[in-house]
């Protein structure tokens, strides 16, 4: 029975491992080699296109899903070890003892690291977890809910989500990070660059 409870939590590390590195990946992506893709017609960097143009689905969709498969994987060890020790405070204890640091390491900074320097080449390879995740959550209208809740706070704690300003900022930001990965490649000339 602790062989099934261990293959459980080893299966959602390997998620929230995903779930991690894909967060990372979204936001370092290049958005000209997805172009690129686009313009070659390959329907992975299609896929993540279309995805990226609603990041706030994707994104809310990832970290959902890290966080849902983070409690499973908790409570499942808490349940394993509970059924071990008899006590749930010595449960609880060993949980949080043996989690955090596991799930620190494991499934935050080696995916986060990871995706940041390889978000190019991984996440074309994983647009359809992706994609299934962001459908799952949309079909069961967890992100409506999400965004119906934060439209409500906004409003009881009267702040103004300026997307105007926001979208300038983004934009701006993208069009940067655009030269300068053109820069980086070598297709700009000299006079490109200034």
């Amino acid at each position: 029975m602790n062989m099934l409870y261990i293959l459980i939590i080893l299966m959602l590390m390997v998620l929230s491992f995903l779930f991690s590195g894909l967060e990372t990946g979204v936001y370092r992506v290049s958005r000209f080699r997805l172009r690129i893709g686009v313009e070659q017609k390959r329907k992975p960097y299609i896929y993540l296109f279309r995805m990226l143009e609603d990041s706030q689905d994707l994104i809310l969709s990832l970290l959902l899903g890290n966080n849902l498969v983070n409690y499973f994987m908790t409570t499942v060890l808490t349940i394993m070890l509970y059924k071990r020790f008899e006590d749930e405070q010595t449960a609880e204890f060993y949980t949080a003892l043996i989690l955090t640091p596991a799930v620190f390491v494991f499934c935050e900074m080696i995916p986060k690291s990871i995706f940041y320097y390889k978000a190019d080449v991984l996440l074309p390879r994983l647009y359809r977890f992706v994609q299934a995740v962001t459908v799952m959550f949309k079909r069961a209208q967890v992100l409506a809910l999400f965004k119906g809740l934060f439209t409500v706070i906004l409003r009881l704690f009267k702040l103004n989500k300026n997307t105007v300003r926001a979208v300038d900022r983004t934009q701006r930001f993208q069009v940067h990070q655009l030269l300068h990965e053109t820069q980086e490649e070598g297709l700009l000339s000299d006079a490109q660059k200034d």
